[in-house]
Order: C-alpha cells, then structure tokens, then sequence
C-alpha cells in the first residue's frame, strides 16, 4: 500500500503561502492524502472548490495525481474541475500522473479528454515523461492520442529515448508514424542513439523501417562510427552490412 503525504512542494504552496482559504486548504491536503470521504464532504459544501487554486497553480487534481489517487480525481473531474490546468510550471495533472507512474490514473485523464499533448514550460508532455521514464504502460495508454513525433528542447523525440533503452515501445511509436531520420539539436537519429548505445535489436528495428545510415551528427559522425568508437562491434558490423542506403 502506499503511503500518503504532503509534499514539500505541497506544504510551500498550501502553508507557507497563504493564498487559499481554510476550505481550499482542506480540499488540497484531502486530494493529497487519498481522502475521498473528506472530499466529497467539502464539494457538497462548496461545490467550487474543484476550482480551486493555490498561489503556485495547483488544483486539487494536481494534488491527487501526485500521488495517484483516482478515485478522487473521478470525483473532482466529475465536479467540473479544469482538467487541463497549468501549475505556473505549466505543468498539468496529467503530467503529474505520469511522472507517478500511475497506468491506471493516466488512463483515467486520458478517458475524461486530458490533452496529453500540452508542454509544460520546460519542453516535456506525458509521452515524453513516459519515454524518458520507460513506462510501457504509460506509453500504451498515451500512444493513440499524441503526437509521436513531439520533442525535447534539445530536439530529442520519444523514438530517440526508447532507442536508448532499447525499449519494446520502438515498433509502437514507428506503426504511430514516428520519423525515423528525424534528428535532435547535436544532429543525432534514433540510429545514433540505438548504435551509440549497444542496442543491435533496436539498430536492426530501425534499419528495416528505413533508418538512413549515412546520415552525420553534428561532429561527422555516422550511427557505425559511434558504434566502433565503443567497441559495439556487432552493432557496427549489423550497420554496415545492411542492405541498401
């Protein structure tokens, strides 16, 4: 079972910053805690505090989410409460259940029209979160409705992270239309990433989707000089014996 708590960032915003009435402030520690007696009492009181926002943007499904409480984010979404709303990070309450690792939250969101494709004000979304976590789970979940082609500040894209991993999710984002020579800010593809990372079946993967091998980083480099730079040497052999570009 896991155990509730307030988080710092919780207390910062609801204690040390006392922007939020006393009912305002039980329904974020209740959502928080799991408290789905304790808010459902608060909301036939105060029907508008599924609306309710601390100084630093957070609502009470934010503060469910962090720690996957589900049942009370049926209940808030079904209260009205903005399920798309920022934290003055931009981050929104679906982001927060993935981050948790919460499948069945994140399903939840996803049902109710959660817009998995926002950014938060640092670049990411939840399929990135999910990729860059490695939540298979997630990413199922997440696949039909995002953008699969999205991207990192740095230019990275759920195919390059899942290369990196030698994820199982590669052939779920490429049958999603996932570029397979599209390139980060250093220049890398996904085959850069897979070959610079010792992943012969996720180098294989991309090379039967049509992953150009000749392709330069930024520095000149292919996927198979990175490759026998580590002394991946099957992974550079797989490289250089493919057939065709």
């Amino acid at each position: 079972m896991k155990k509730h708590r307030i988080t710092a960032a919780a207390l910062i915003l609801l204690v040390l910053w006392p922007a939020v009435s006393m009912a305002q402030y039980e329904i974020f520690v209740a959502a928080n805690r799991g408290d789905l007696r304790e808010v459902k009492a608060l909301l036939r009181r105060e029907p508008t505090l599924a609306y309710a926002k601390s100084k630093g943007g957070f609502t009470p499904l934010h503060m469910a989410c962090i720690n996957g409480h589900t049942d009370v984010a049926k209940v808030l979404i079904a209260a009205g409460t903005d399920i798309n709303a920022r934290n003055l990070d931009g981050v929104t309450p679906i982001s927060k259940a993935v981050q948790g690792n919460y499948p069945e939250l994140v399903g939840l969101l996803v049902e109710k029209g959660a817009d998995v494709n926002l950014k938060d004000d640092s670049g990411t979304n939840p399929i990135l979160i999910s990729e860059m976590e490695g939540y298979t789970k997630i990413t199922a979940l997440l696949l039909p409705v995002s953008d699969v082609n999205v991207s990192t500040a740095g230019g990275a894209t759920p195919l390059h992270m899942a290369a990196s991993r030698g994820s199982g999710d590669i052939r779920s984002l490429l049958d999603r239309g996932a570029r397979v020579n599209v390139v980060d800010n250093r220049g890398w593809t996904p085959l850069h990433v897979a070959a610079s990372s010792g992943k012969i079946k996720v180098v294989r993967i991309l090379l039967e989707a049509g992953a150009d091998r000749t392709i330069k980083n930024n520095r000149g480099k292919t996927a198979s000089d990175l490759a026998r730079k580590k002394d991946y040497i099957e992974v550079e052999k797989a490289i250089d014996d493919f057939p065709g570009k």
